[in-house]
């Protein structure tokens, strides 16, 4: 088996049932929240919840989200027989670079192409105040829309949940003793960490419902059209390539944000352009190329 099988073996396969119902759930979810009605909801404030989620805040949640989804890609990979230290390689590399993805998109397209204002009186919690000034990004960061928190964890949800799916590898991932303990609470964390960290940040007014609507909405889509997108070219599979008409639907959701919403319609325009094509292009090559 050459290296590119052995990639194609590893790369976990959508599942349509959770495609579908993800997909459905994010996109109702979308506009639901944006309607205007809900706009001034407001969470009463009580002294302990605020000293607790003063410190233990969305950036703490998250990371504790990033180790979760970690150790389960890890053991996903050590079940499938690679060693212990490409497992640790891969595992690191994925998350990096699916949350440098995220950071970019949001920085350089989500938000410019939204601009709008963060709640003047909101108050930033402890951890995500002190990294902002480590990295020099506490005055850098003015527009609230789409929520960057509810975004990423919505694509680690996601994650977990894809391979929750593989179910002729997922519980050789919980094999032993200890793995066992922990297979309930895994699955439980990870829905909690999904409900928590919106509502923390909707909780100390850094963003409103549209804002985390619209990070709902974004995360779904984007998620599956790379996981669908890598199916067909990691793994050729013709049930992927089917998979793609189902985007197309999502994007006429889209549009109506792009057009009601957006202040810099042509950013958002460039980005499904590109997914289009992305999308085109593998469809052809290996649904077309592949039937002659």
């Amino acid at each position: 088996m050459d290296k590119k099988d052995r990639v194609a073996e590893l790369f976990p396969k959508v599942r349509p049932n959770l495609l579908y119902f993800s997909l459905f759930c994010s996109l109702v979810l979308m506009v639901f929240l944006t309607f205007k009605d809900f706009q001034n909801i407001t969470f009463p404030r009580y002294e302990v919840i605020d000293f607790i989620t003063y410190y233990l805040d969305a950036l703490v949640l998250q990371g504790l989200s990033m180790l979760l989804v970690a150790w389960v890609i890890y053991r996903y990979l050590i079940v499938q027989e690679v060693s212990r230290t490409s497992s640790f390689i891969w595992t690191i590399g994925i998350l990096i670079v699916m949350m440098g993805i995220l950071i970019i998109l949001e920085k350089y397209i989500f938000k410019p192409s939204f601009l709008y204002n963060r709640i003047e009186e909101s108050t930033e919690t402890a951890v995500v105040a002190f990294v902002a000034r480590i990295l020099r990004l506490a005055g850098d960061e003015k527009t609230a829309c789409p929520s960057g928190f509810t975004l990423r964890q919505v694509v680690l949800f996601l994650s977990f949940m894809l391979l929750h799916e593989q179910q002729k590898i997922w519980p050789r991932i919980f094999e032993g003793r200890i793995a066992r303990v922990l297979k309930t609470p895994f699955y439980v964390l990870n829905w909690a960490f999904l409900i928590l960290i919106p509502f923390l940040r909707l909780y100390w007014q850094r963003h409103i419902l549209f804002d985390i609507g619209i990070s709902i909405g974004i995360g779904g889509f984007l998620f599956w059209s790379i996981i669908i997108i890598m199916n067909i070219s990691i793994m050729k599979s013709k049930e992927a390539v089917q998979y793609l008409k189902d985007l197309v639907a999502p994007l006429f959701v889209f549009t109506f944000i792009i057009f009601l919403y957006t202040e810099h319609t042509l950013r958002w325009l460039i980005l499904c352009w590109i997914i289009l094509m992305f999308s085109g292009f593998a469809y052809r090559k290996f649904s077309i190329g592949d039937g002659k």
